[in-house]
């Protein structure tokens, strides 16, 4: 009973993870990971799309299309890789399992086995001492002496049978201990790779939105959003009219506190800079050669670019 149990939770809850687990690393390390790697535009790729000055109609419908069909691109490789996360996750969950909950239940039920051999053994030691001293045949059927030879073979089988098992189990549970946790290292190995992933698919998104703002700013923000009047017509600025307490009226104030995309843009780009600079340094890349040194005067875009080494 207690052999089949064991029999029963490797052939079902150990062994079948196990040779799932491996198939499915296999197809998310080998195909799906390679698939996204694939369809992840590079910086120089998002670069060239947005190289364009030009501010028609025309132009700004072009870029707008583009955006959203890279922007669209990039959310769904987010999307498939956070999928393969959470799957990568729950292989390494399963095979924690096997390892934390079901091969400390098997070798508890090897301890009992083996205290069961404990058990027999003292029979078959005890048994010919009891049959010595009952030597004398008795009336009636089964005799005691038949009963206990009968004891005395069920344990000599019991201790072999167990014995066996509980070494033969006791080699697969190391066998398995060590298969598992290679799998595991796997996992976390791929996990790793996923979890890079999906931190350059969400830089890609964060770098499109900002040529995306910095084409749009370029071309519609042509006027200065901080222009406006006093209402004491003798002061002509902001920072003279507050000072002798008059009211500045902007009209574009509604619009200069509510667009949130050039009000961002700025925040971004800091956050962007250094991230673009780490990255550019883990690629192999020794300078920058095309490098956009951004600042807002009015809030209008001035774009400088230089060539400087990455420290």
């Amino acid at each position: 009973m207690a052999i089949q149990q064991i029999r029963n939770l490797i052939n079902n809850q150990v062994e079948g993870p196990i040779l799932k687990a491996k198939s499915q690393i296999k197809t998310e390390s080998q195909k799906q990971i390679l698939k996204i790697k694939e369809k992840i535009p590079t910086i120089e790729d998002l670069k060239t799309q947005f190289t364009s000055i030009a501010c028609s109609e025309a132009a700004k419908k072009k870029i707008e299309i583009i955006y959203k069909k890279i922007d669209g691109l990039l959310e769904k490789l987010d999307n498939i890789s956070d999928k393969i996360r959470k799957k990568i996750e729950n292989i390494k969950n399963k095979l924690k399992k096997i390892l934390e909950d079901i091969l400390p239940t098997i070798i508890i039920i090897l301890g009992i086995l083996g205290v069961a051999v404990i058990i027999a053994k003292i029979l078959v030691r005890t048994i010919p001492i009891a049959q010595a001293a009952n030597s004398v045949p008795s009336i009636g059927s089964p005799t005691l002496a038949t009963k206990l030879q009968s004891i005395f073979d069920w344990a000599k089988k019991k201790i072999k049978a167990f014995g066996e098992a509980i070494k033969a189990f006791s080699s697969k549970i190391e066998k398995i201990r060590h298969i598992v946790s290679s799998i595991i290292a796997a996992v976390l190995g791929v996990a790793t790779i996923i979890i890079s992933l999906g931190d350059k698919i969400k830089l890609m998104r964060d770098f499109l939105l900002f040529l995306y703002l910095k084409y749009k700013s370029e071309c519609e923000t042509s006027v200065d959003l901080t222009s406006g009047t006093c209402n004491l017509p003798e002061y002509i600025s902001q920072e003279a009219c507050t000072s002798a307490g008059g009211i500045w009226n902007n009209p574009n104030e509604e619009i200069l506190n509510g667009n949130m995309e050039l009000n961002s843009v700025r925040a971004q780009i800091d956050k962007l800079y250094g991230d673009l600079i780490e990255q550019l340094g883990l690629e192999g890349k020794k300078e920058i050669i095309e490098t956009m040194t951004n600042t807002i005067t009015n809030y209008k875009w001035r774009v400088e670019r230089k060539i400087v080494p990455i420290s």
